[in-house]
């Protein structure tokens, strides 16, 4: 049983924090008010002259949906569970503001003020917010004055807001609720007198000074690195201020400028849609920061229509959208790769696929809109919903996407499916992830590592601990665990953390027939670990999947092959027999516990049941092997139950480790396993099951990469027998 999702605001807020790199251009100046104007001179923003509401939504928007409401029962019972929303929305507490703790936070490095800062401001001021737009949205619909009262107050209170925080997050966060605020001030603007509008403006004066502080210095110091999600918030936040005010030089600048959304889409694309960041979850924090910032250009009439703009090589907004058709698990799940923080990541729940299909009418993304959630509709639905009732359209004709087993060379990830096409989608087979990236600020050192879903579940993840409380990516848990190699599906040398680097790890090999897709990818010069040289070939067939992890050095080490299955009651079933050993011996002693130990010569194995699928890992045996269990932590309060851990311990200078993995009630028939070691240094592996034998030709650990590495078109073609390339995979019916 993997960890409940938390809700939809609260998750891709916490998902949201740092960011990282690759090269750009400088583009428009920066706009001069911005440079010589101080926090009071801003306080003369005067909004332009327009007929309100016309940011988000448009007065004919609301009497489209009020006459929808009216004629369509679908969305009459949309609104009642908004309103029944509302109805607790009216009496959420205003925040308070305090000040005092910045007299010593501010004497501080940044870096020992992330607890304080996102406290004050993201969690204290968001949430009230959050609930005044909902309730601005709810007096657009509805007659019930008491909406429009108290999303005024709610506003009205915040004025007294000092945006005086200095932080690398803080002009981030405050884009995350200052928008909206902007945007309950655009619905209800006809309601506020002449002095209330004075003080809002005001308000917005020193909102944009402290983004703008805030992005200058981010572009000065690159503190995350170039193209950081962040600056997709804060150009989101200075356009929303320009279209509102009429400051035409700071939409030019939002859009024009380093860091502007051009520059941020012309190079923060890698494989034709992933986003640059080394994590899955944050692919879809830029969206967050330019869907609605497109959203605002085509209502406010901006200077370039974001949907539809293509900028430098064909790069647009639209490719991240399409992008995690391509990533994602046949249940809509992401895999858990780099900074994902214990949360679990559904494709269903990105509210803002409504958007894009209002702007693209893509008929994949009806079918995405059509399709069953995974997890109960709690706050993620009715996020989901609301976009629906204001912006979307009606679910058109549904096309079923194509996916296929590809590599992306670019971010270093080779995602391998059986079956492929429309098939994929039903779960009913296997999927497998590995990855061979280089290091990011949200990377993990995970590499050479594997997630596997298979018969309809996910069944072993890269994990993390949920931190229960405060900045998640500062959490002692994320720093002290989550982003070690303990933590992933690869193998551990000598106990330590794989070594960051800057370079992608080999890619030997590829190939995606209908019998089988299977991959190889090496480290065969040391960079993770000096002097060790690693090998992992996977594949997947529709019976099992075979992984084969070679590792080798000319000096012995301490090799622990590390896996993490999910069982819903975090236990472990195995033939061997396990004996308590002391805490002190676990790998990370404040965090894993519980260990236990067993030592065998022979080929093993072991079972979990995840959601009611058995699970059965098998083990080729050898001599000196010792298997650890321990005890993962779900959360930094350890709450029950854990998540298993495994570990395949070798004390020699070379070993393989060949496991094979089935799943599922049928699929756990009895299997022979053997291993032949060649002269040359190849092995053969030799696979008995259902009647029939399968035997694979794993090539020497010394092999030698495809040139150039070209386009994973290419490398679907690759013919399924490469002998010439050092690697031989071919499956023979004995």
């Amino acid at each position: 049983m993997r960890p409940k999702s938390p809700p939809p605001f609260l998750r891709w807020l916490v998902i949201t924090m740092w960011v990282v790199t690759v090269v750009g251009h400088p583009g428009a100046e920066e706009p001069t008010s911005a440079t010589t104007r101080r926090a009071e001179d801003q306080a003369a923003l005067e909004p332009v002259a327009r007929t309100h509401p016309f940011l988000f939504v448009a007065a004919d928007e609301v009497r489209r949906t009020r006459e929808k409401i009216q004629r369509d029962r679908d969305a009459r019972a949309t609104f009642a569970r908004l309103a029944a929303q509302g109805e607790k929305d009216l009496a959420i507490a205003l925040p308070t503001f305090e000040t005092d703790w910045w007299r010593e936070a501010r004497k501080k490095p940044w870096r020992d003020t992330y607890q304080e800062i996102y406290h004050h401001t993201m969690s204290v001021p968001a949430p009230a917010m959050a609930a005044a737009r909902r309730l601005a949205q709810l007096a657009l619909l509805s007659d019930d004055e008491r909406f429009d009262r108290r999303a005024r107050e709610i506003l009205l209170y915040y004025t007294n807001y000092s945006f005086e925080f200095e932080h690398y997050d803080v002009g981030m966060n405050y884009a995350i609720w200052a928008v909206p605020a902007l945007d309950v001030y655009d619905m209800l603007f006809e309601s506020f007198s002449a002095s209330e509008r004075q003080r809002i403006n005001a308000f917005f004066g020193r909102f944009l000074d402290a983004v703008m502080r805030n992005d200058r210095f981010w572009i000065a110091n690159e503190p995350g690195g170039r193209f950081n999600n962040h600056y997709a918030f804060h150009k989101q936040a200075i356009a929303a201020v320009g279209l509102f005010f009429g400051r035409d030089d700071l939409v030019k600048y939002a859009v024009e400028s380093r860091e502007g959304v051009r520059d941020l889409l012309e190079n923060g694309i890698l494989d034709k849609g992933l986003w640059l960041e080394s994590s899955f979850h944050y692919h879809f924090t830029p969206l967050y920061g330019l869907t609605p910032l497109a959203e605002m250009l085509r209502h406010a009439g901006g200077p370039v229509d974001l949907y539809a703009a293509e900028f430098h090589d064909g790069h647009c907004l639209k490719q991240l959208f399409d992008a995690p058709f391509e990533f994602v698990f046949p249940d809509g799940l992401a895999p858990n790769i780099g900074d994902g923080y214990g949360h679990d990541l559904y494709l269903q729940d990105v509210h803002l696929y409504e958007y894009a299909y209002a702007a693209y009418g893509d008929p994949r993304y009806a079918w995405l809109l059509s399709r069953k959630w995974p997890t109960k509709r709690d706050e993620a639905g009715l996020e989901r919903e609301r976009t629906a009732l204001f912006h979307g359209r009606p679910v058109g004709d549904a096309t079923t996407p194509t996916v296929r087993s590809q590599v992306f060379p670019e971010h270093g990830y080779v995602f391998l499916r059986m079956p492929d096409g429309t098939d994929y989608w039903r779960g009913e087979g296997w999927s497998a992830f590995l990855t061979f990236d280089r290091s990011g600020i949200h990377g993990h050192a995970d590499k050479l590592g594997l997630i596997l879903w298979g018969r309809g579940r996910l069944l072993a993840q890269d994990v993390e601990g949920r931190a229960t409380k405060g900045h998640s990516f500062s959490s002692a848990i994320q720093r002290e665990i989550n982003r070690r190699t303990l933590c992933s599906n690869t193998v551990v040398v000598d106990g330590r953390d794989q070594a960051n680097s800057s370079q992608l790890l080999r890619f030997v090999d590829f190939a995606a027939t209908a019998a089988a897709a299977r991959t190889m990818i090496a480290d065969t010069d040391g960079i993770l670990y000096p002097g060790v040289r690693q090998q992992r070939t996977v594949i997947v067939t529709p019976d099992y999947v075979l992984d084969v992890f070679r590792v080798q050095s000319d000096e012995e080490h301490t090799y622990d092959w590390t896996f993490h299955p999910l069982d819903e009651d975090g236990r472990t079933s195995s033939s061997l027999a396990f004996s308590p050993i002391p805490d002190a011996q676990s790998p990370a002693p404040r965090w894993v516990k519980n260990g236990r130990r067993a030592r065998t010569d022979q080929t093993w194995s072991a079972e979990w049941i995840e959601r009611d699928i058995p699970f059965r890992l098998t083990m080729l045996g050898e001599p000196g092997t010792e298997v650890f269990l321990w005890d993962f932590p779900r959360d930094d309060q350890f709450t029950f139950p854990p998540l298993p851990t495994l570990q395949v311990r070798r004390r020699a200078r070379s070993t393989d480790f060949v496991a094979l993995y089935q799943a599922g009630g049928d699929g756990l028939s009895r299997i022979g396993l053997k291993m032949q070691k060649q002269d040359d240094g190849s092995v053969t592996l030799e696979i008995a099951l259902l009647g029939k034998r399968d035997r694979w030709t794993i090539s020497p650990l010394e092999v030698r990469q495809i040139p150039n590495l070209v386009t994973a078109r290419y490398l679907q073609t690759f013919c399924f027998l490469t002998e010439g390339n050092g690697l031989t995979l071919l499956r023979l019916a004995i």
